[in-house]
Formats: C-alpha cells, sequence, structure tokens
C-alpha cells in the first residue's frame, strides 16, 4: 500500500488521513415517516486495525448525521482512542447512540481522522424486524484521503491587532445586533481627549477604536465584531482579556455573554481597571463571532479598547489568515538641488521620483543636499491611520538651523510637499499616528560625513544632526 499522505506532508504542513464511513443504523418502524429505506433493523460496525509493528497510534473520530430532503442533522464532538502495534477495535450502532446522546434510525457517517494511515473495513448487515436474522451482509475497505493537519490558533484579540469592525447605532436597549447588520471596519485611535490616547497602564497593547465619522456619534448601542474560524476538532479553547469602553459594554461569545455589565462610565478614572472577558465556550468549528456591544447613552463619543488572548489547540484551519490588521508600505520621494555656477549663485534641483519600502530617494556621493520631501502610506491602510513628518532645514550658505515645524508649523500630513528649495536638509521626524500595534516604522538617512553610518531610527524620533553642517543627501524608510 502506497502512503499517499507522506509524500503530501511537509515539515511546516503536516497532513492527516481522514476516513469518511458511511454509516445507516437502528430500526425503520413499519409506516415511518421521512425513510427511502424498508422498515426492519439495520447495522454498522467499523472495524479499524494499526497495522503498524511498532508504532501506538492515538486517533480521533465523531459522528455527522445526514437528516432526509437535504437537511443537516447534527454533528458530535470528536472522541479519541489509542491503539498499539497490531491493536483493533471496533465501532457499533450502540458507539454511534452513545456519541449522539440518544437511540434511534441514524444514517450519516462516522469520520476518522488520525496522524498514521489505518486499516479501516465497514461492515453492513440488516434484518426484516429488530432481534430478527440477517439478511444482508457487506464488507467495504474505506480508503484514506489527505487533509492538512490544523495547528493550534492563538491570536491576539486586542483592539488595535485584529481587524474589528463596527456597526450601528441600533436603539438603546438592543442586547444583541440583527443578523443582517451591516459592519464596517472601525477606526484607530481616540476621538476625543476624554480618553487616554493609549490606555498602556491599566490596558496595555490596546488602542481605541470607534465608529468611521466624525467624533459626535448618535447616541444607541454599537456593535464592535472580531470574526475567527476555528478548524474542526479544535481542544481546550480559552479566551481571556480585559476592556474599557465609552460609556458601558457587555461582550458576547456566539451570542453568549462572556462579561459582566457593570454601570459606567465603563473607562478610568471611573472604571481603573478593565472589565474581565473570560470564555471556555460556546467556541464552534468554523466561524465565531466575538461582539461587543457598547451603550452610548449619550451624543458625543464612544467607543472601545480590548486586550486579550485567545487559545485553542488544533484550532488553526489550514490557509486561514488570523484576522489581524495589516501593515501598509511607504512611498517617498526626494528634491536633490546643489548650487552651480562660477560663484555658486545659481540652484537647480529636481524631484527624483517615487520609490517604496527600504529604496534610497536622494543621491550618494554627488554633492546634492536634500531639499523638499513627500511620504505617504500606500497598499494597506486602516482608517484614522495616518503618518505626519517634519523637518529642519538650514539655509545655504550661512548654515543657521531654521526649524520648520518649531517657528509656528504644525507637523505636516502625509503626502505633503516639505521642505525649501536652495537649503539643506538637516534632520527629519516621522511620526506613526494610530497605527496598528504590531507595525512599526524605521528611517536612516545619508549625511555629508557619515554616510549610512547613521543610526537607524524608529518613529517619533529625528534623524540627522544640527549645526553639524552635516547635509541630509538621502534616505530610506521602510516597516521593520
Amino acid at each position: 500500500m502506497i502512503c499517499k499522505c507522506c509524500s503530501e506532508s511537509t515539515a511546516g504542513s503536516p497532513v492527516d488521513y481522514q476516513y469518511a464511513v458511511k454509516i445507516v443504523c437502528g430500526p425503520i418502524k413499519v409506516g415511518s415517516v421521512g425513510n427511502s429505506l424498508p422498515p426492519g433493523q439495520y447495522f454498522t460496525k467499523t472495524n479499524i486495525h494499526n497495522f503498524s509493528r511498532c508504532d501506538t497510534v492515538t486517533f480521533r473520530w465523531k459522528v455527522a448525521v445526514g437528516l432526509p430532503h437535504l437537511q443537516v442533522g447534527p454533528v458530535s464532538d470528536f472522541a479519541e482512542a489509542t491503539l498499539g502495534p497490531d491493536e483493533a477495535v471496533e465501532i457499533d450502532n450502540a458507539d454511534v447512540f452513545k456519541r449522539l446522546g440518544g437511540e434511534k434510525h441514524v444514517e450519516g457517517w462516522v469520520v476518522i481522522e488520525t496522524p498514521a494511515e489505518l486499516d479501516v473495513v465497514s461492515v453492513y448487515g440488516s434484518s426484516q424486524a429488530v432481534g430478527g436474522p440477517v439478511v444482508t451482509f457487506h464488507t467495504e475497505r474505506v480508503q484514506p484521503r489527505c487533509l492538512t493537519a490544523c495547528n493550534d490558533f492563538d491570536l491576539n484579540i486586542g483592539t488595535g491587532v485584529s481587524l474589528w469592525e463596527v456597526a450601528g447605532p441600533f436603539p438603546l436597549g438592543t442586547v444583541q445586533p440583527p443578523a443582517l447588520a451591516t459592519y464596517a471596519e472601525a477606526a484607530l485611535g481616540p476621538s476625543d481627549a476624554l480618553w487616554p490616547a493609549q490606555p498602556s497602564t491599566a490596558l496595555p497593547g490596546a488602542l481605541w477604536i470607534h465608529p468611521q465619522g466624525t467624533n459626535v456619534q448618535p447616541e444607541g448601542v454599537y456593535a464592535y465584531r472580531l470574526r475567527f474560524k476555528l478548524c474542526s476538532g479544535f481542544r481546550n479553547p480559552r479566551l481571556a482579556g480585559g476592556m474599557f469602553a465609552d460609556y458601558t459594554a457587555v461582550a458576547y461569545l456566539n451570542g453568549s455573554p462572556i462579561s459582566a455589565p457593570v454601570a459606567g462610565p465603563n473607562y478610568p478614572p471611573t472604571l481603573p481597571s478593565p472589565l474581565g472577558i473570560t470564555a471556555i465556550s460556546p467556541f464552534k468549528a468554523g466561524m465565531n463571532e466575538l461582539i461587543v456591544c457598547v451603550t452610548n447613552k449619550e451624543k458625543g463619543t464612544t467607543g472601545l479598547a480590548v486586550n486579550g488572548y485567545l487559545e485553542v489547540e488544533n484550532g488553526q484551519c489550514p490557509g486561514e489568515v488570523p484576522p489581524l490588521l495589516c501593515c501598509p508600505g511607504i512611498q517617498y520621494e526626494a528634491y536633490t538641488g546643489k548650487k552651480t555656477g562660477q560663484m555658486g549663485n545659481h540652484h537647480v534641483g529636481w524631484w527624483q521620483g517615487p520609490v517604496t519600502n527600504g529604496a534610497e530617494a536622494g543621491t550618494t556621493g554627488e554633492a546634492r543636499r536634500l531639499e523638499r520631501i513627500k511620504i505617504g502610506l500606500i497598499g494597506c491602510s486602516h482608517p484614522g491611520m495616518t503618518i505626519n513628518y517634519r523637518v529642519r532645514m538650514a539655509p545655504v550658505p550661512t548654515g543657521q538651523a531654521v526649524y520648520v515645524p518649531d517657528t509656528g508649523f504644525p507637523p505636516a500630513p502625509e503626502w505633503t510637499d516639505l521642505g525649501n528649495a536652495g537649503e539643506r536638509m538637516e534632520q527629519i521626524m516621522i511620526e506613526q499616528v494610530n497605527w496598528p500595534l504590531n507595525c512599526h516604522l524605521c528611517y536612516q538617512v545619508h549625511t555629508k560625513s557619515d554616510g549610512w553610518n547613521t543610526p537607524v531610527v524608529t518613529a517619533g524620533n529625528w534623524a540627522g544632526t544640527t549645526g553639524q553642517n552635516r547635509r541630509i543627501e538621502a534616505i530610506r524608510i521602510w516597516i521593520c
């Protein structure tokens, strides 16, 4: 026998064997409605043998029921069994009824999943009456299929890390949003000075999120949603975290409450500690929904901040991308110039064209200075997310520094043409505004004297020098 799954398995993506055994179990009485089979007693036995001479195999199995007329039946939880070398077990009618919690006629499947190949043979029989002699008998070897194994699922559910959506407002008193509610990605960052910019002390690793639009939101209930998929057969799920909200909030997992309501406002200083969120149920295979309903009792700002983790053994669906906020790309363009003529009384400069994600903008070794710059985000972006940047210039030839933003100019928003033609740029600072917490910006400048030996700096720090006659000649910016 050829081990097909072994040839498909890789170190990064282990493969399971899955056997789907058709079952017909239990009696059909005369006059039964909804059954196409004739009255009688039906039996299915699934025989499982570990043909290995040396290895012990632990497999899991469940029952999936199919009902007549295209109706979906129940699916049991997985149960486990272990076979030593050359050992065998049998799954019969009684085992199927026990997994489903009742004894009645069942048609469907016994599904077996195992990390190693097994012998699986189904045995079918029937009698014309309960307790009567067997009148039909059939055996069939069941062939396996190869499925990518489910890995452990770990997700940071924090606002500012995971992709939260928001819908509403719904009428005050709404407990759960309508099933067909329309959701949009929540905006990142505080929308009012009422909240701490980042609740790092009481709720580390979280950003405030809120509905898109103006800071003033109508009163009502806003539903914040985080969706995630779990692989069939997951085990030991655990969700734990905390939250602040304006004004009050209750969390639900698949419709069941997983936090206790507390009188508002649910944020510091009135609420110094975050509201707890905990759950070990009711998780389910397939799509799950964590919903936080925030009640805004007055016209004004409303928002939510959540931090926590979800851990599920064997819960990662193969090929499924976790619902995390993506990081943007960076595009930037440099304007370089220099003095020309015998007395240096002429100036020429030009835009060099945009570059992206760590490429060099400007020139090196050509005695040209960086004079103007434009920076913006490309690709992935999120509501409320942007950058600001500022520069420090020095007029030529005096060398006296002129600090553009420090003389009344605010930090410039993205894509602003910032700087002055004919003056050399000596310092630059880029600031991240309401970025996903897992995205970080780095940049480095090439200066007249130091070349690329200047330090790499992160967002919010100055790159370059002042008063040292070390012009910036080139820059590179990237997500680090």
